[in-house]
Parts: C-alpha cells; sequence; structure tokens
C-alpha cells in the first residue's frame, strides 16, 4: 500500500468477538496480508488465508468472521484490492484512498449460549408445523431444476443414514453413559455413511453459496446445539466441511465451518432459542428473516434445518418414520 494514499477511518458498528484475536489484538504483532475476495451491495468480502472476512452493511445482522459498518460512509472497494488485518483493524485499498475499519469500544458481538435441556418431541412438532409455512417457491432456473432432484435424493439418504446413527446413540445411550461408552465399529460405519451422503450435497444446485451447502449450514447449526441431542452428527459433518474447499466457494467454507461449531449469523440463533423455548411466535418471526437471506440461502438454510429438527424426533423416538423436508427455493426471477 503507498504511504500516500489519504486515509477514511470509520468504525465498526459492531463485529464479531472472535475477530480481534485473529486480527492480531491478541499480542501478534504483524500485519496478515490478504485481498478483497469478492464485492456485492451490502457486503465486501476479504480473503484472509483460508477463510473470509466480511465488511458488511451494518443494516445486516451480527455473523461469525463479520464487521458491521455503516455502508454509505464507504469509499468504493474493488475486486483484487491488497487487504491488510492487525491489532488496529482493517486497512483496504479503495478507490483513491485507503479504507481503515476500527474496531474501537465494546461492541463485540458474541452469540448466546444454547440452552441446556432437551427440546421435548411436542416442541418440535410445533415448530416444524410454523416452519412449514416457510418454503422457498418452485424453481425456476434450468439449473435449478435439474438439481432440484439430486437435492432431493441426497436430502433423503442423508436423512436415512443420520437416523441410523443418532438412533443408535439414543438407544447406547438409554444403557450406558455417553461418556464411558467407546465408540464401535457399528458406531464408526454409521458416522462414515452419514459423512457419504452429506458429500453428496457439497457444491450442488445454484447460488453463490450452493443450494446443498445451504442445507448443510442449517442441519450443521442445529447439530451443534446439545438441546436437540444432535451431538453425534456433528464429527462427520466436520469431516465433509473440513475437505469441502475444492468442491465449492471459498464463502460456503467459511459459512459451513462455523455453523458445525454452532455459529451463524444472528436470525439463526433466534430461530434456535425460539425453538428451544417454546416461542412459536418468534420462531415465525425469526424463519421470516433466514427466508430473506441472499437470493435463495435463506429457503435452503431452512430445508437444513427442517431436517435437523426431523432428526431430532429420532433421539426422543428412535423408532419414528423416516420423513424429510422435499427442497424447495424461492424462485430467482
Amino acid at each position: 500500500m503507498g504511504s500516500v494514499m489519504p486515509l477514511v477511518a470509520i468504525d465498526a458498528t459492531s463485529w464479531d468477538s472472535a475477530l480481534p484475536a485473529a486480527l492480531g489484538a491478541a499480542g501478534r504483532p504483524e500485519t496478515v496480508v490478504g485481498a478483497v475476495h469478492s464485492v456485492h451491495d451490502r457486503v465486501v468480502n476479504l480473503r484472509i488465508g483460508d477463510g473470509l472476512i466480511a465488511l458488511a452493511d451494518d443494516v445486516l445482522d451480527d455473523a461469525p468472521c463479520t464487521v458491521r459498518m455503516p455502508f454509505h460512509m464507504l469509499p468504493r472497494v474493488l475486486q483484487g484490492a491488497e487487504a491488510r488485518v492487525g491489532a488496529d483493524g482493517i486497512l483496504v485499498d479503495a478507490d483513491g484512498c485507503r479504507l481503515h475499519a476500527r474496531l474501537h469500544g465494546d461492541r463485540g458481538w458474541t452469540p448466546p449460549p444454547a440452552s441446556g435441556g432437551r427440546v421435548p418431541v411436542d416442541a418440535i412438532d410445533a415448530a416444524m408445523t410454523v416452519l412449514d409455512r416457510y418454503r422457498g417457491l418452485p424453481l425456476q432456473t434450468d439449473l435449478g431444476r435439474a438439481s432440484a432432484a439430486l437435492l432431493d435424493a441426497g436430502i433423503a439418504e442423508l436423512h436415512r443414514t443420520a437416523a441410523i446413527l443418532l438412533s443408535a446413540h439414543a438407544a447406547s445411550a438409554a444403557m450406558a453413559p455417553s461418556a464411558s461408552r467407546p465408540a464401535t465399529p457399528h458406531d464408526s460405519a454409521a458416522a462414515d455413511h452419514v459423512a457419504m451422503a452429506a458429500r453428496r450435497l457439497v457444491g450442488l444446485g445454484e447460488g453463490l453459496t450452493p443450494s446443498g451447502d445451504d442445507i448443510l449450514t442449517g442441519l450443521a447449526f442445529l447439530s451443534a446445539r446439545p438441546a436437540l441431542g444432535l451431538d453425534a452428527m456433528r464429527a462427520p459433518l466436520r469431516t465433509v466441511i473440513g475437505s469441502a474447499g475444492p468442491a465449492t466457494s471459498l464463502l460456503s467454507v467459511t459459512t459451513m465451518r462455523a455453523a458445525v461449531e454452532g455459529r451463524g449469523r444472528a436470525r439463526l440463533h433466534d430461530l434456535a432459542d425460539a425453538v428451544e423455548a417454546g416461542d412459536l411466535r418468534a420462531v415465525e418471526g425469526s424463519a421470516a428473516r433466514i427466508l430473506e437471506i441472499g437470493h435463495s440461502s435463506g429457503a435452503d438454510i431452512l430445508t437444513g434445518i427442517r431436517l435437523a429438527l426431523d432428526l431430532a424426533r429420532v433421539t426422543e423416538t428412535p423408532h419414528s418414520p423416516e420423513q424429510h423436508a422435499p427442497h424447495q427455493k424461492e424462485n430467482p426471477a
């Protein structure tokens, strides 16, 4: 970066509280150099190492790896421009100037802690009834129509294999505490089958984050919620997400990595909290906001969430009939 460029300093509205350590505020003095990965109407993605940091319009909600800023104040940023992150914030070359995104004050966002108690089946059923009203419209593009059948088949196979894994864990947990029960070859085989089914969805479908990835995001996010009893899903999902890079976009990988660790956009946390609290009005409001994500990602994330909730029934009733939420997207027209 040339030293003669004028500096435009803007204080961030809020940011992921986990970012300062990654940016060097925890005693790492060196500056990490990256580049502008992509520029959109309300988000500028910076590629730093093997992940992304998003500069997002503060009309959007908080999210992992995200710094929210008043976008009307931002200078024009171009794809490929150099970006640097360090203890003093983020520096990005812009059109004729240098943008300095400052992380000042006590504005870090930390997702609320997940509840510990198990969610009753009747509460899950009630939430599913609400969520069934929030589906995308039938697909209209050639790519969307071509991938829909593959997505439905992939969801069905993932449901089938996950139900076997979760039923086995639920049955074993009824006989012995999970902390004292070693993994068996059957457990490993069931987890491998889940990973194989999940891998079929990676990169499948249309969108900046393909439909299959968004479905896995919703599933992985709820799998990290202790109250739903889906913890057995996390190891195979981590395996798939960890090796997903060559098959899909960096944005998808970054999003899925956060989801499997129980971190997502604030509206996803709002929905999970509402389901666990049995607050159906809040479930409805959160679902409506999730449906607004991206061009079609919200509808796919909700498909993954419905899949997760349907699987949560398995941990309470291991012999429940196999069902899955058909894939539907918003109308991209």
